[in-house]
């Protein structure tokens, strides 16, 4: 697994690079894509100073779609490194601001499942507000139910 990361590492940290890429419009997103990608493989690579900053910047580009993407990495990133309430503010920020790519329900999950063990009663508040929002959707009621029925009491 390592290799594999390290050689897609090398692969979109090139495409990510190419400055003449920028002034070409089909390219830029393909560019954005890049760099959003060089930091997921910087994280599954265990780099995870160099996977926040490069999430960080990805997560300021001007494609939504994108950055949201890079923002649910970015507090996935956070969560691992003990940042929990960097991470609960950009899972909020993409609860307020959902897109296709990270809908609204994706990041309540994460922002809840993040403060599962040092939150537990607002994991569980959140988790029984989204059974409340999604009631007509059986599969995820039914995963929010595990979910609750999980946490301490």
């Amino acid at each position: 697994t390592k290799e594999k990361y390290s050689k897609a590492l090398a692969e979109f940290t090139t495409a990510a690079e190419v400055k003449g890429w920028a002034t070409i419009l089909p390219t830029q997103r393909a560019v954005r894509v890049a760099r959003y990608h060089v930091g997921l493989c910087q994280a599954e690579l265990g780099d995870e100073a160099a996977a926040i900053k490069t999430l960080t910047e990805a997560a300021n580009g001007s494609d939504a779609e994108i950055a949201s993407l890079a923002r649910f990495a970015l507090a996935g990133q956070l969560v691992k490194t003990g940042k929990i309430a960097d991470a609960v503010k950009l899972y909020q920020n993409l609860e307020d601001r959902p897109t296709t790519a990270v809908p609204k329900a994706t990041a309540e999950m994460a922002h809840a499942d993040a403060l599962r063990s040092t939150q537990p009663a607002v994991a569980r508040r959140i988790y029984e507000n989204m059974q409340r929002e999604y009631a007509s959707d059986t599969t995820l009621a039914e995963s929010l139910r595990q979910q609750i029925a999980s946490l301490p009491k």
